[in-house]
Order: structure tokens, then sequence, then C-alpha cells
């Protein structure tokens, strides 16, 4: 036998990385209100939350953060610093308060000290408190005494220059001060404070974090001017005499920085958390960026962690805020590791064994097109290594073999006719155009089975009519339409199964979908058999059921009589069923309202009984309904932008490991128009134009998730080919068989025999020579018969399934499994 395997909240959300490099949120906890600055000592975070005051946060158990203390009545807290038992708060504008944290379930107030300047920020060293305020600059407080701290002295900046922030360092304050940039102050004599030296950054200071003889500042200017939202490097090593050697500019609203080794990490506004490389501080460089669900305020690091306040901006409301922490053992991923230009609009990729084929328009709007062939077998320098023209507007392509068909019309609007090219791709540099047949009406997919290509389309306009096609393509050089029926509506996407083609359709008069389902035993004369209201476009065969996207629910129909399906059961999500997958057992699907979009979410659905279908976990993220395709892929649930409609691309990446809890993990953005993403292994390539009208041309852009995101995809595995009892002798000291089954999708013979493993232990191959490939089911598709010693593997009495894993000659791991009985 074998087997196949795969609001409006404030809150503490806390990400830990399960994998080298996965940022997963692993725990949350509410706050009444937005974070504003944060201080980690130990197990407990301590977080100044606005006019909900201090709050003490337990966070030694990441996945359960627990609320130790709290001490309201603080005015506006904005900043904390902690030192022993003592909680210095910053309340704005009033001044400094003092707590006594030594019991975090009942903080006491020692002390309330009011500055003449609006206080913003604090910095303690020993028992002197040093607190940034405002126009009334730097004032520096003795704390020895908590109940009664005394102001020792203060400096007003050279032209009232309004102070935000600092750092102190020796005998020097280092103040972040607006529009007035760096100021230096030498606090040497507490009672008399000296400004000694200033840059004028490019925009506003807001925060100063000073490593060795560097200060490194960031700030933001309001206004359509995003090259004054900065980090600048400054040697401050000559403290009368500051140069900046470096900056990064265009950030966002960068609010808070900290630097750890060769790294910066910014508190970056609405786009969260931005890890810079500042190694060589003439020039840092953005690695790496995670966003956080409201502002980005200040953040703190300590060890592994960052830990990021996340409030809110002005008068907008985020639906979390609060506390986060990231993992930042494995900063820089994700990361965009390559990109490489296109002469037009990128449309449309597929990328099969280390080639990327993008479909390529010449203009907006367009009046001819390209297939262009992109090697990417190493994806930090992708090449281009031929291409071939196509008339006209294309937008499909499909690779089989080597050959890839193309669909298009001649002109690019809905009422022209069109086409499916036949390129031969078997020279990659080299691509020639071996045929093409005329459609009716303007194609939108194909699948191809054999000598067959399935076509589908509009056939009139406006698209009242569609069309399923059937060509004969056994001579490329002579594809023949030798078969079509028409359709109701338009027929937009195409699915084979067995002798059936699954047609989605769409009639825009009615705004109603329908599934129609056609018998292709004939394909000189295809025939309708029966067909399902489905309201929405989107539909999924899986062995005998149909899982279909209808309004608010997902729908499962019995088709194993597909002249007369039957309905066995729906899910309903709250708002409107964007997309869905289904993965064995297991339907993913996010939920969202077309309009305001308030139940953004993906729901995990055990359908393994599809007349009570149960939602095994939920979780909410916002923006998520922006997305128009969810694909899965192992233990990760990737959500990709909608074709052709994200003028600002994302990718959301949710770990759907535990279907009970999904996490989500990362998230990437590029602020040009996106039209398709593909996810092969660890990289995913997005395809897409310059949305500035000045940048002329497309773009196919490669993304590194990390070497824990390459995903092990499944395969068939069968145990003692040919027995059905896969009785394992645990004495036994010889070799079992164990066959890798091949398949259309997966090809055997590029498997890197070395890597194979077997079993709980991972035993190596039993014979030096390696496996042999062979029909072991009589499918007529090679398969790898491998063997290996019982005893090295691992296997115990009772284990019930045995695996085999491996990996590819390109790196692709696999992993397939069966079931076993065990015998003395």
């Amino acid at each position: 036998m074998k087997r196949s395997l795969l609001i409006f909240c404030a809150g503490l959300s806390l990400m830990l990385s399960a994998s080298a490099s996965a940022l997963i949120t692993v725990g949350s906890l509410d706050t009444p209100r937005e974070a504003r600055d944060v201080d980690v000592v130990g197990d407990r975070a301590y977080v100044a939350a606005f006019d909900a005051g201090l709050r003490i946060i337990d966070v030694s158990n990441p996945a359960a953060p627990v609320e130790l203390g709290a001490l309201a009545g603080l005015g506006a807290a904005s900043a904390v610093e902690v030192v022993g038992n003592r909680a210095y708060v910053v309340d704005y504008p009033f001044g400094l308060r003092i707590v006594d944290v030594s019991n975090p379930a009942l903080p006491v107030e020692l002390s309330a000290f009011g500055t003449p300047g609006d206080a913003n920020g604090v910095k303690v060293v020993g028992d002197v408190a040093y607190v940034a305020d405002g126009r009334a600059g730097l004032r520096i407080i003795d704390t020895s005494n908590p109940a009664g701290p005394v102001e020792l002295g203060a400096v007003r900046l050279a032209g009232d220059a309004y102070a935000n922030d600092l750092s102190v360092v020796g005998n020097l304050a280092y103040v972040a001060a607006s529009d007035a940039g760096l100021r230096i102050v030498d606090v040497s004599n507490p009672a008399a404070p000296v400004e000694i030296g200033a840059f004028e950054t490019r925009g506003r200071a807001y925060d100063v974090d000073v490593v060795d003889d560097l200060a490194y500042v960031v700030g933001f200017t309001h206004g359509a001017d995003d090259s004054l939202n900065h980090l600048s490097i400054i040697d401050v090593s000559d403290p009368s005499a500051p140069v900046e050697l470096g900056a990064l500019q265009k950030l966002g609203f960068a609010a808070g920085v900290r630097v750890v080794g060769n790294l910066a990490y910014v508190a970056d506004g609405p786009s969260g958390m931005v890890v810079i490389d500042v190694s060589n501080p003439a020039a840092p460089v953005e690695m790496n960026a995670i966003d956080t669900p409201g502002h980005a305020e200040d953040l703190e690091v300590v060890g592994h962690f960052a830990y990021v306040a996340d409030g809110r901006y002005g008068f907008l409301g985020y639906a979390r805020v609060g506390l986060r922490i990231i993992d930042i053992s494995h900063p820089t991923f994700p990361m965009e590791i390559a990109a490489i230009d296109t002469p037009g609009y990128s449309q449309v990729i597929q990328v099969v064994n280390n080639l990327a084929y993008v479909v390529v328009l010449d203009d907006y709007p367009p009046s001819d097109a390209w297939l262009r062939v992109i090697d990417v077998s190493n994806p930090a320098a992708p090449v281009e290594l031929g291409g071939v023209d196509v008339p006209g507007c294309a937008g499909v392509v499909k690779i089989v073999g080597d050959l890839a068909y193309v669909l298009g019309t001649y002109e690019c609007t809905p009422d022209s006719a069109g086409w499916l090219r036949i390129v031969d791709i078997s020279d990659p540099a080299a691509p020639v155009e071996r045929g093409a047949v005329e459609m009716a009406g303007a194609p939108t997919d194909i699948a191809v089975s054999g000598d067959l290509a399935y076509v589908v389309g509009l056939y009139d306009f406006p698209p009242s009519a569609g069309r399923l096609s059937i060509v004969d393509v056994s001579d490329p050089a002579l594809p023949v339409a030798i078969g079509a029926i028409e359709t109701p509506g338009y027929a937009a996407r195409v699915e084979l199964v067995g002798g059936l083609a699954y047609v989605d359709t769409w009639d825009p008069s009615s705004g109603g979908g329908s599934l129609r389902i056609i018998d292709l035993s004939d394909p000189s004369a295809p025939v309708e058999v029966s067909a399902l209201d489905t309201e929405l476009l989107a539909t999924e065969v899986v062995g005998d059921r149909v899982y279909v996207r209808h309004d608010h629910e997902l729908q499962i129909f019995d088709v194993s009589n597909p002249a007369a399906p039957v309905e066995l059961g729906a899910f309903e999500v709250p708002g409107v069923v964007q997309d869905f997958a289904v993965v064995g057992d297991l339907a993913y699907l996010i939920g969202a309202d077309q309009v305001g979009r308030i139940y953004d979410s993906l729901h995990i659905v055990d359908v393994s009984d599809a007349a009570f279908p149960v939602e095994l976990g939920a979780i909410d993220v916002p923006g998520l309904g922006a997305a128009g395709e969810i694909k899965v892929v192992g233990d990760l649930a990737y959500v990709l932008p909608r074709r052709g409609y994200a003028a600002a691309g994302s990718l959301r990446i949710i770990d759907v490991s535990n279907p009970s809890a999904p996490l989500e993990a990362n998230a990437l953005a590029w602020p040009e128009y996106t039209y398709y993403a593909e996810v092969v292994g660890s990289l995913v390539y997005v395809a897409g134009f310059h949305d500035n009208p000045s940048l002329a041309g497309g773009w196919l852009r490669i993304i590194d998730l990390g070497p824990e995101y390459t995903q092990k995809i499944n395969v068939d595995v069968d145990i003692k080919p040919g027995s059905d009892r896969n009785a394992i002798p645990l004495a036994d000291r010889s070799a079992i068989p164990v066959a890798m089954l091949g398949s259309e999708s997966f090809d055997v013979t590029e498997v890197d025999p070395m890597t194979l493993r077997f079993g709980p232990a991972g035993a190596p191959l039993a014979h030096l020579r390696g496996p042999h490939f062979a029909d072991v089911n009589g499918d007529g598709v090679t398969d790898l018969l491998a063997h290996f010693r019982v005893g090295e593997t691992g296997i115990a009495p009772g284990d019930r399934e045995a695996c085999l894993a491996g990996a590819t000659i390109d790196g692709q791991k696999f992993e397939g499994c069966d079931n076993i009985r065990t015998v003395p």
C-alpha cells in the first residue's frame, strides 16, 4: 500500500523562530492602549502604554506572556527605562515619574518630578536621570533619593532646539534634536552641562544610538520628500566636529534605532522594523524588513530578540497595537537577492528546472509581446538566455516538457480574436515558435494532456458566451482544432481530471458563475454532462470531490457520478471567500469583506468528513483580503497578490504546521505594480512592472525566504512493492526494498541518491552502487528502487509508518511515507 504526505486590539505579540529563519508569532497579550516605548530586563518587558500607564509583562514563556502588574495614573507614559528595582517613566509633557517595581504585581509610584518643557525621552546612568525635555533642552536629575529627586543642572540647546530623545555614553550626552539634528553635550559636570558639538541631519532627528565612536541617528520629516526620512551614521570621535560618514535615505517614519554588531534595527513607523547592514558606515544597505500591525515607535534589542513598541500615529487607529517581539537570530531573511529588468510589462511567470518563463508586453496599451527565458540557477545573478516574439497581447504560458504553450490575442482588447502558439524551448537560448492556431475568441486558460490541448476563453463580446476548444498538438508545427463546446458567460479556467474537463465560467450580465462538467471521451464532440451554480469563479477538483467558492461559503460536491453532482456539505466564513486551496483533508480559505475588509482571515478546515467540515484554526491578518491567491507548500501558506490588481505588491507567509494554531511567519512588500508570483522551494519569483511612468518596462524579482523555508515536496512511496502487508521483520539483518514512484510532476532520475534516508534514524543506502530505475507499478513512468538495512532504520516495535526523504540534484527536498507493520 502506498500513501502520500502536506480589530481593534492593543496587545503584546511575540515572534519566535521555530526554524532558523522563520519569524513566527507565538503569543499575544492585549494592552489597553498603544505601546510608546519598551525596556526589557531579564524575563520582564516594561511597556510605556500612554494613558494606560506602565505595564509589566512576564515574557519567560513566549507562547503565553502574562501581565504581572500595571500602574495607571502616570499621565501619558511615553518612555521608560528600568534600572534595578526602579522604572523611570516619562510622562509627556509633565516630566519624570519614578516607580518601584520590586513587586511587579504591585508597582508603586515613589515620586513625580515636573520639568519645564515637553518630557520625551530618558536615560539613566547610576543614580542620575537625563531627560530630553523638548525646548527646555537637557535636564539632569539626581535620583539617589527616589522619593525626592533633585535637578542637578540643565542646558537649553542652541537655537532652542527641540530635544526628542538621547543616548548617554561616558561624559557625553547625544541628543536627537528634531530640526536641529544631533547635538552633543558635555555632562562631566552635571551642574553645568555644556553643548560642545552639533551636526545638522538631512531631516528631523528623533532618536540616536551611539556605539564606539559612531552615532546612528534616525528621523523623518512630514511631507512628500522621503529623502529626508533617514538613518545617518556620524563619526563622533571628535565630538566638537562630528562628520557624517554615510546615510540611508527614503525610509518611512524612522523613529527609533538600536545597533548591534554590524546591524542597525530601525523602528520605521507604518513600515514596521527595518534591518540595515552598517558594516560599511559609508554605504549602509537595507537588508530586510518586517511589518508590524501598528506604527513602530521605538524598540529595544536584547539577545536574539527585538522588542518593538507598536503604537498608532496621529488620529489613525490600527487593528493591533502593543508590543511585538521579533526573533532576529537570522535577520537577513527573507531578502530580495536579485532583480532583472524586462523590456516591457512582465505579466505571467512559470518556473521549471531553474528556468523562469516570463510573458512580457511591450508597452501599455501593448501591441506586441515576448516570451522571455531567464536562467535562475544562480538566484543572485539571473541571466536572460533568450526570447521569442509573439504578436499582439500574450497573457498565459504553460510549460510541458520542451514546449511552451502561449495564449494571447492579436489586439489587446476583449473582443479581439485569439491564438495558441507552441514554442520549442529545448534550447533556452534560442526558443523557436513551431506552430500556431487561431482561436474563435480571446483565450484565458489552457490545460495539456498527451497530444491534446484544452483551451477556454471568450467567444463573444460582451462576453455572453464562452468556449472550450480542443486542439490536437501531436504535431507542434501543425496544431489543429478538432472539437469545441460553447459555455454560458465566458470560460475562465479549465482543469482536467480523468476524462472530464471542469470549466469555470462567469456571466457578467447576471453577475454569477457556474462550473460546467464536460465529457471528453470523444474529443471531436465534447458533451456537457452537468453544471453547478458557483456564483464566484474558483473551483478545485480533488478525487471524486469538487470544492466550490460560493459567496461566503466553501461548498463540497460529490462528482463520482459526474452527471448528477450531489452537495455533501458547506463551510461558511465571515465576509466572502476570496480564494482557497485544498491539500489532503484540509482546506485553506481566505475570508474577507470586499468593501471594508474587516473580516480579513485565513481559515483551516478539516474536510475529511465532507458532510460536516470543521474549522481547526484561524488567524486574523489585517490586509489579507487585499490579496487574491493562496498557495500551500509544505507547512507554509503563501497569500499572493491578486493578479494585476496590486499597485503595491505584498506576500504574506503563514505557518500552518499546526492547523489549530496558524501563525503569521512573515510578510514582504514591494512598492510597484505586481502581476504574478510563483513559489519554488525557498524562493519566491515575482513578476510585475514599474508603477513610475518615468521607468519603462517590467521586472522579475527573486526573494530568498531562507534555508529553512526550503519545503519538502510530497512524493509517493511504496515500501516492499507488491506487498500490501509491508511487514518489517525487526530481527532481520537483510535489506528491504523501498520504491519512490515517479509521476508527470516528479522525475525520479533527478534524485541525488546520496541524500536518500529511510526510517526514523535516517538509514543510508544499503548498497554503494546506489538505487536502480524501473517501472515498479506498471504505469509507464520510471520509478526509483532502493534498499535499506532494517537495523539502521530506527524502526521500533509498534511503528505504523516509515518515511523516505532526500533531495533532488538541484536541492529540492522531498519526503514520502507508507504504512508498515512490524513483526519480531
